[in-house]
């Protein structure tokens, strides 16, 4: 059977006809990514195209542009796996170079070099407190004029050019005024030195008295007292006792107490103690001064009094309208029994007509705002916002 005839009589025949088969004609040949043959008559072919597409359904059209980017996405692998295969082709091409050990070196039998063992033997020398290697035969190595002794009476810059450790500096003097000047600014000490007529001469141990004063509030200081035993010979503490710590408000943790087998530890921790107390009188005394009128009078006229109490809550009221209460507490302490150095505690109460507001969470509505404005600007804002809108 002739098909072309027919095909031709189709399309030479009736209109509507002629518009189906176009149609039908323009359909296949985009699903084969074939554009459409256009005849003589083309505006007649083009319009029974686009007609045939608006026939189709969204189903249709939606499966057409999957295929399209199916076969797009295969021209993509096949390029792909073409890309692997030559690099793993290259690869394989690829020559290694050869590895060639180096040999070990010789065994020598003589002497060490000359400069390293006076090197060696200056290091030695010098890092020694008590100068131990003082009694060698080294004076082949060590001129005269490098046997100086390195005391707690030598200048920094002496010291330093000879020194090769990481050990703290031999002169004491010079390590006490740094660390009052860097870490204890705002700390006074007295160190007095025990003196027993019946101490047996052959006994080592001397006991040495030590008062410190923190006074960054300077009329609340936090005073210590404490006896340190120490051996004079090996310079190693025996024994630390704590004799006094005043006011009795400040809360050591017993765990510190137990850890605080040297001073350092614990003047350390008293430190921190009082830095975190000022800071939170200085953080009290600016809502102070800002909201006097609506703060409790006790609280303002105890505020030295309990200037070192571990917890101490301030609450800031707005009778009109609402009867609206802000109770900010701040604690300073140790979190758990096993702390040693304390921390600061901050947390909030909003009350309305006497019951807590729940929604928003008034401490997480804080807390956000400490991390983008930082403690004291962040406590004024939310203020301003929960009680003076």
């Amino acid at each position: 059977m002739d098909f072309t005839s027919d095909l031709s009589s189709d399309i030479n025949g009736s209109q509507n006809h002629n518009s189906s088969s176009s149609s039908f004609l323009g359909v296949t040949t985009r699903r084969k990514g074939i554009s459409p043959t256009v005849s003589n008559n083309g505006d007649n072919d083009t319009s029974s195209d686009i007609e045939g597409m608006n026939m189709l359904s969204a189903k249709d059209k939606k499966q057409l542009k999957l295929e399209e980017l199916r076969e797009s996405l295969q021209r993509q692998r096949e390029s792909l796996l073409k890309e692997v295969d030559t690099l793993t082709s290259e690869l394989e091409n690829t020559v290694e170079p050869k590895f060639t050990p180096e040999p070990f070196p010789e065994e020598n039998d003589e002497k060490i070099d000359d400069n390293m063992a006076r090197t060696l033997v200056d290091l030695l020398t010098l890092s020694s407190r008590n100068n131990r290697f003082s009694g060698m035969d080294t004076d082949d190595y060590l001129p005269a004029k490098k046997r100086s002794k390195i005391d707690g009476n030598s200048g920094m810059q002496q010291e330093l050019m000879s020194k090769y450790d990481t050990l703290p500096l031999l002169n004491m003097n010079l390590r006490l005024r740094y660390l009052k000047q860097f870490l204890y600014p705002h700390m006074r000490m007295s160190i007095r030195e025990m003196s027993d007529r019946d101490h047996d001469k052959n006994d080592t141990t001397k006991e040495v008295m030590v008062s410190a004063s923190f006074e960054r509030n300077t009329h609340y200081p936090i005073r210590l007292k404490f006896k340190v035993h120490y051996d004079t010979n090996d310079e190693t503490l025996k024994r630390f006792e704590v004799l006094e710590l005043l006011p009795s408000m400040v809360h050591l943790n017993v765990k510190a107490q137990e850890a605080a087998t040297s001073p350092t530890n614990f003047l350390f921790a008293l430190n921190e103690y009082d830095r975190l107390l000022h800071k939170r009188q200085s953080l009290f005394d600016d809502v102070i001064n800002q909201y006097k009128v609506w703060i409790d009078p006790e609280f303002i006229n105890t505020s030295n009094a309990k200037y070192a109490e571990s917890d101490r809550t301030m609450i800031i009221r707005n009778k009109r309208p609402n009867n609206v209460q802000l109770q900010i507490t701040i604690r300073v302490g140790f979190l758990d029994d096993q702390a040693i150095v304390p921390r600061t505690t901050i947390s909030l109460r909003l009350l309305c007509n006497g019951n807590e507001v729940q929604e928003p969470d008034i401490n997480g509505l804080f807390y956000g705002l400490m991390k983008e404005y930082g403690l004291a600007m962040s406590l004024r804002q939310l203020i301003q916002t929960t009680l003076f809108p």
